[in-house]
């Protein structure tokens, strides 16, 4: 009689072992890609009771002007840090409020930033944990190609009137003239991005500190998954932008972030049987319904009229007898040209009941033009007039608005996302 032996061999393959943990480690924070562009004037004064350092004797003789930078909606101290600037000949000499406390004569010596030098990057520590830090980057001019520069400012530093920024920042900040040394751009340099590896594919994913206090584990901070490897990072999109403490979907399972270094070092990813959830969507939903307002349009709109970016006359009109969805947007506004993915669902869902009408402050019309070809917008757009900006009180961007059938009851908001139409458009 023989005797068989079963040899089982059992393969421990990492994509298919239940609760499998992986890590990925972030690289240095940088600059998140769709940051767009963000600048503070430099004032006379200072908005905050500050303790000021003892200067040089050489340094009292110069006019002081202040810069007050964005810190955190996270901390138990004022969101505004202080930064004293003096302004010699070929350098600037930054006074920091590094620990935030308002008292510029505890943080050392000021920080040396030379005329020659486009950008610099300033510490914020965190009040109990010096190794907890903010860190924001100042910059003279965009980073931009030397023969952009070279176009869009002279050899004094001052920025041209042919940049369309120029005219964008002018819009966007009372008493900005662009001339040398009346501004800085800034940034937050809270973006990681690492690779996740699971079952041999390679995801590229981001860790977003958006408390923006150095921390990265707060609750309101982001995971983000390029799911698509089209480097699309974006901070509002459904399937790819999540809480830390959601649970996302990759191919046919889900994962949760189990752990995430306090400083962004790294984070672990693992499986799990809990259903997908979509908190940070569901919050920037709510703050975006947050802030919608109803009223009465005291002015009959079916009067006026606008000019495409074709060239044809537009009468508002032609509208009137249904619903119209009015935006209020540019081709230059990044989070305009974010949010016309929900217009497009919309567009898809509502056209036949809503009509729909882009009005936009144009800084450059080709560009204009071939973002509407690129984004698939389908609805008609014209440039904005002077009277239609009066009539809805126009001086920023994104706006949109829902006027009634009869042309009369409104609902404004700034930006919309899907729970906006979903709620307005009955």
């Amino acid at each position: 009689m023989k005797t068989y032996k079963t040899l089982i061999i059992i393969l421990f393959v990492n994509c298919v072992i239940a609760g499998q943990a992986y890590k990925v480690v972030f690289a240095k924070p940088t600059i998140h890609p769709n940051s767009g562009f963000h600048i503070e004037l430099l004032r006379e004064h200072t908005s905050e009771k500050i303790i000021e350092p003892v200067l040089a004797n050489t340094e009292t003789k110069i006019q002081k002007k202040y810069l007050e930078l964005f810190y955190s909606w996270d901390t138990k101290r004022d969101h505004k840090l202080t930064v004293i600037v003096h302004q010699l000949m070929d350098i600037d000499l930054l006074y920091v409020d590094k620990n935030n406390d308002n008292n510029l004569a505890n943080d050392g010596e000021p920080i040396v930033f030379p005329l020659e030098q486009n950008s610099i990057i300033l510490d914020v520590h965190a009040e109990n944990d010096t190794n907890q830090t903010l860190k924001l980057k100042l910059y003279r001019k965009p980073e931009l190609q030397d023969s952009l520069i070279n176009l869009y400012y002279d050899s004094s530093g001052n920025m041209l009137s042919v940049y369309p920024l120029k005219k964008a920042l002018e819009t966007f900040y009372s008493g900005f003239t662009g001339k040398a040394r009346t501004y800085y751009f800034d940034d937050r340099v809270t973006f990681r991005k690492g690779d996740l590896i699971i079952c041999d594919s390679v995801y590229s994913v981001g860790l977003f500190d958006k408390s923006n206090n150095g921390c990265y584990s707060d609750n309101d901070d982001m995971f983000i998954i390029d799911l698509h490897k089209k480097g699309n990072y974006s901070l509002s999109m459904n399937q790819n932008a999540y809480s830390i403490t959601d649970v996302f979907s990759i191919g046919n399972k889900n994962y949760k972030i189990s752990k995430v270094n306090k400083y962004g070092d790294f984070a672990i990813v693992r499986e799990t049987e809990e259903e997908v959830t979509h908190k940070y969507h569901i919050e920037f939903e709510k703050a975006a319904l947050g802030i919608v307002r109803k009223g009465q349009l005291k002015t009959d709109i079916w009067n006026y009229q606008l000019v495409s970016l074709n060239g044809e006359t537009v009468k508002l009109s032609d509208y009137k007898g249904k619903k119209l969805f009015l935006s209020f947007w540019g081709e230059w506004c990044k989070p305009c040209v974010n949010e016309l993915k929900f217009i497009n669902k919309a567009f898809e869902k509502y056209n036949t009941e809503m009509a729909f009408l882009g009005v936009m402050k144009v800084n450059n019309s080709d560009n204009a033009k071939k973002l509407i070809l690129e984004k698939n917008v389908k609805w008609k757009n014209c440039y904005l007039s002077d009277m239609l900006a009066e009539v809805f009180n126009i001086n920023s961007y994104p706006q949109n608005f829902i006027i009634d059938a009869d042309g009369k009851s409104v609902v404004a908001t700034r930006s919309v996302g899907e729970a906006f139409f979903s709620k307005y458009v009955k």
